[in-house]
């Protein structure tokens, strides 16, 4: 009998493109894949430790590879995590790994990391207060204002000369920029600002894969839009980096650590930057533009690594 490795998916969603893709690359490799979503593990601790989803037992697996731990509270963010680290204790291979994971989803933690290893990156601030936040926007004049925790282009806003610009290019007068600040310290606490980078409407999304390039794509803006995650509509072409947009895309993932990731970089008018990196990235759009599958580069990796 033919002993298969057993390969945890973490999921929210199996049905989505890059769940599916990585579950028939592990098929290809000879693997079991398992769909596992962290939200409905239980786990016991007395000598030993275990942790089960619907009688998958997490800590009997051969490799885990995450797509998605979802989102929620502070305490089910943590509990998840922490069920992934508990994983990397008992020796099994995790990717990405949940520190890695938390360093790239926090934008102000990996921005203050690029910075440190010498990447260019847009100017940022971070303000706790209404009269810093409305400074920071009359110094930068264009500025983008998102979540420290976000995703899919969600929630991002755009202020230039005091005026809000929607997600299509269109002005909106019919908002205070105090009001929106005050409601934005309100909610969040934090108001995680960046300097507009001027750009050609699109950016560059670098896919990293142990270390090298597994393929890139630009993605295209609609036309009046400034934002260009495919989630938003934007739309993906494909595109041949420069060994030097690889070597900043290497060394962003190197440097949070992420064993595959998206590499987001804008080209401004002093060359490019790069904007975020993000650990959970979908593999959908670089297929569509390229035919080229990241879940193959991601589980070879994997197996790999297990042998």
């Amino acid at each position: 009998m033919i002993n298969m490795n057993e390969i945890a998916i973490i999921v929210t969603e199996p049905d989505d493109w890059t769940a599916s893709s990585l579950m028939d690359s592990v098929k290809v490799y000879g693997g079991k894949p398992i769909a596992v979503n962290l939200s409905t593990v239980q786990c016991r601790i007395d000598r030993s430790s275990t942790c089960s989803a619907e009688e998958i037992d997490i800590f009997s697996m051969d490799g885990i590879i995450v797509r998605d731990i979802g989102s929620g509270t502070l305490d089910e963010m943590a509990f998840r995590s922490d069920i992934l680290v508990q994983a990397q204790e008992m020796g099994i291979p995790v990717i990405n790994s949940p520190e890695s994971i938390q360093k790239a989803a926090n934008k102000y933690y990996s921005t203050h990391l690029f910075s440190k290893a010498g990447l260019p990156h847009p100017p940022t601030r971070a303000v706790q207060d209404l009269d810093s936040a409305m400074n920071v926007v009359e110094e930068f004049r264009d500025c983008i204002i998102k979540p420290i925790f976000g995703y899919k282009g969600m929630d991002i806003l755009r202020i230039r000369n005091g005026i809000i610009i929607s997600q299509d290019g269109r002005t909106d007068r019919s908002l205070q920029i105090e009001n929106v600040m005050d409601r934005i310290i309100e909610n969040r606490g934090v108001v995680y600002i960046q300097k507009f980078i001027e750009n050609p409407g699109r950016d560059i999304r670098c896919f990293v894969v142990g270390g090298s390039v597994a393929g890139a794509i630009l993605r295209n803006a609609q036309p009046g839009s400034w934002i260009s995650n495919l989630s938003q509509g934007s739309i993906p072409e494909k595109y041949i980096p420069s060994e030097h947009i690889k070597e900043m895309a290497c060394r962003a993932a190197e440097t949070i650590g992420t064993v595959f990731s998206g590499v987001d970089i804008i080209e401004g008018p002093n060359g490019p930057v790069i904007l975020e990196i993000n650990a959970t990235p979908s593999g959908a759009g670089i297929y569509r533009a390229w035919g080229i599958n990241v879940s193959d580069h991601i589980v070879r990796y994997l197996f790999e690594t297990i042998k």
